[in-house]
């Protein structure tokens, strides 16, 4: 399905998760703040967690609320979802061993 004049949920999703993924590419040692609208950020969620985009609405994004990402060599990992309440760091992200083969 596709809105009028539109995009479809897939469309969408492509092209935010591309944006997600330009971002990480430039700023692979950063942490990097990201905003969008609700069902932008539930498609980008879904994705990054392997849930299929048929399901996308099961997912609650509230009004500024904040949800995390980690993005790494070893995938991704939802860190927060949907939080309303005062913003704590998350862990980094695992890193591989020094001196293992990555």
């Amino acid at each position: 399905f596709a809105f009028p004049n539109g995009e479809s949920f897939r469309e969408m999703q492509s092209r935010a998760v591309a944006a997600v993924e330009k971002i990480v590419a430039a700023h692979e040692k950063d942490t990097v703040v990201v905003f969008s609208h609700g069902d932008v950020i539930k498609v980008i969620v879904a994705y990054y967690s392997g849930i299929a985009l048929d399901n996308f609405q099961r997912i609650a994004i509230s009004p500024a609320s904040i949800s995390v990402i980690a993005i790494g060599p070893f995938g991704a990992r939802i860190g927060r979802l949907n939080d309303t309440g005062p913003f704590q760091p998350v862990p980094d992200h695992p890193q591989p061993a020094k001196g293992k083969a990555k």
